[in-house]
């Protein structure tokens, strides 16, 4: 099973793909598959930005084999009166990521801010550091090259599916990971004592 985070943007949209092995448990953890950050330049019109990620978003989810069951999460970020310009670009982004999604039959999942911060660090106001030296400890990302903060949050959304079990096990199988969340916030508690303030290496 694969689960794409995707952090929606029109000029940075962040994409963090992890893997499940079948029959997951809250004793296995989802492996690392890929992150990266689809760009897009404002010196293009805004209908030639929105085409540019639309082919990048259609490539990314074509290069998923056709037995692999494909979830995508998506961080449905809080908009206020006050970047009307933004929320319009990243709703059509998000667009754009449901479309392709639904054009593929994969599930689509929403998750907010808060609940991916709190998934992953056990702080809903958690700061980026935090949200990036959590994920690279529950992904075991300890060398490589230096991803942006993009790449990390949309790992931390893939991670927020698996963790509540959205979209990822049946309905039978939902009971045994009632406490995946509480595991990722534990192991993320055990471990930042040890953690520096300086950016991860994956």
């Amino acid at each position: 099973m694969i689960v794409v985070g995707v952090d929606p943007g029109l000029t940075r949209c962040g994409v963090g793909v992890i893997s499940l092995e079948e029959n997951t448990t809250p004793s296995r953890a989802p492996k690392f598959v890929r992150a990266q950050v689809l760009t897009t330049s404002p010196r293009f019109t805004h209908e030639d930005r929105l085409m540019q990620l639309d082919d990048k978003l259609c490539a990314l989810f074509g290069a998923f084999r056709s037995h692999e069951q494909v979830v995508v999460a998506i961080e449905r970020p809080f908009f206020t009166k006050h970047n009307p310009n933004t929320a319009m670009g990243t709703a059509q982004v998000m667009g754009l990521v449901m479309v392709q999604s639904r054009r593929k039959s994969y599930r689509v999942e929403h998750f907010t801010p808060s609940q991916v911060k709190t998934s992953v660090t056990g702080n809903g106001r958690a700061h980026k550091q935090q949200v990036v030296n959590a994920v690279s400890i529950l992904l075991g990302l300890n060398s490589g090259i230096l991803a942006p903060p993009d790449a990390f949050d949309a790992l931390a959304v893939a991670l927020t599916c698996t963790n509540r079990g959205v979209g990822v096990v049946s309905a039978t199988s939902i009971n045994k990971l009632e406490n995946a969340e509480t595991r990722a916030q534990r192991m993320w508690k055990d471990a930042v004592r040890g953690v520096s303030n300086k950016p991860v290496r994956m």
